[in-house]
């Protein structure tokens, strides 16, 4: 989460653009996750392989695409193809 307040801009824009499809962006943790969810984040998008993230985006059903090489390497760290 790189803009300062990302959180509350998330909401902002759930709140005035109803049709859009928001992010969450480079987050980094399973906190940072919820909280987007919460404000009305579709997806999670991170730039590292956190499987803490993974396991708590998927406990909240919310798609997350982990930062990784390949697809092998989710694999081998337990992460199945389609998250």
């Amino acid at each position: 989460m790189t803009v300062p307040g990302a959180v509350h801009v998330i909401e902002e824009l759930v709140r005035r653009f109803a049709d859009a499809n928001c992010r969450g962006g480079t987050v980094l943790d399973p906190e940072t996750a919820r909280a987007c969810f919460l404000a009305g984040a579709q997806f999670i998008v991170s730039p590292a392989l956190n499987l803490e993230t993974i396991a708590c985006c998927r406990e909240l059903d919310i798609a997350v695409m982990p930062g990784a090489l390949s697809q092998v390497r989710l694999f081998r760290r337990g992460v199945p193809a389609l998250i």
